[in-house]
């Protein structure tokens, strides 16, 4: 991958969190993680295949995953909830499934 392939990304988290969620997102400069600790308790992993093959990880403060998820579902859901891992998956599936749609070939 290359800088430029994060532009779909960028673009694909914009449109879910603006549409599913009613959130405008802020977008930073991209930097490169240098540790392992994100501060991130939560993760959302999809695995890509095909022409472009890899895995779409969106990670979260559990209070950050806890707040997306009801917004999401549309009721208050904490991390212990049977169905915060599905909204957090399927989030994370929407934004992998958007980026995947932006790239070209």
């Amino acid at each position: 991958m290359t800088g430029k392939d994060i532009v779909p990304f960028v673009h694909a988290v914009e449109n879910v969190f603006s549409t599913m969620l009613s959130l405008q997102v802020d977008v930073g400069e991209p930097t490169l993680r240098t540790d392992d600790d994100n501060g991130a308790d939560i993760s959302g992993i999809i695995s890509v295949f095909g022409d472009m093959q890899g895995s779409v990880v969106m990670a979260f403060p559990t209070a950050t995953g806890e707040a997306l998820a009801s917004l999401f579902i549309g009721i208050e859901v904490t991390s212990d909830s049977e169905d915060f891992a599905d909204a957090v998956g399927e989030l994370a599936n929407m934004v992998a499934g958007n980026a995947k749609a932006e790239f070209k070939d």
